[in-house]
């Protein structure tokens, strides 16, 4: 299956848009994952809700890829370099906090955990190549459903609220929002 047809193949949400980034900025995005990664090694740290490492890894280098492309088109600012402090959000400059969460499945979820701030936007960013599909977004407030808790097939270690895709808000709604023109 080609790219073309994974991309046609995707499911949309609620008004997802497709951002292709050109090879250049893919490279600076996966440069700043590996950067990320390497830096998390050196200190010690474990990754996150039981990855392994080469899942680390690939989570590392998609959340970049992910970051940047809402970035772009968004118009906000990537905290990308903010490896030794916790920035505030990955993305800023906007009305609220925005985090990406990245996946590289075509129909991947938008995934939080409970410590997860509520008052932050969550974005869904699919991976796929130089596309990347911002499938929607959601308040952490509203993610945070009982009946949306659960365990991703194979990963009853890794327990977390599940939103489903038709539950995500359009991006453009969000960049409406971001703009104050909503």
């Amino acid at each position: 299956m080609s790219l073309a047809d994974v991309n046609r193949a995707m499911t949309r949400g609620a008004g997802g848009r497709r951002v292709t980034l050109p090879a250049h900025l893919v490279q600076l995005a996966a440069n700043v994952g590996v950067a990320r990664n390497v830096h998390a090694l050196t200190r010690g740290r474990s990754h996150r809700y039981g990855a392994t490492d080469a899942v680390g890894w690939a989570a590392h280098l998609d959340g970049a890829i992910g970051e940047l492309a809402a970035a772009e088109h968004l118009g906000l600012t990537w905290s990308a370099f903010a490896v030794d402090a916790t920035p505030e959000a990955d993305l800023v400059g906007g009305r609220w906090p925005v985090q990406v969460r990245a996946t590289p499945y075509a129909t991947g979820q938008l995934l939080l955990h409970r410590p997860d701030p509520p008052d932050h936007v969550y974005v869904l960013a699919r991976v796929l190549g130089l596309t990347v599909e911002l499938a929607g977004w959601v308040w952490g407030a509203h993610a945070k459903r009982d009946e949306w808790w659960g365990t991703l097939p194979g990963r009853s270690d890794r327990p977390c609220f599940i939103v489903p895709a038709d539950a995500l808000r359009s991006v453009d709604d969000l960049v409406e929002q971001m703009s104050g023109a909503a």
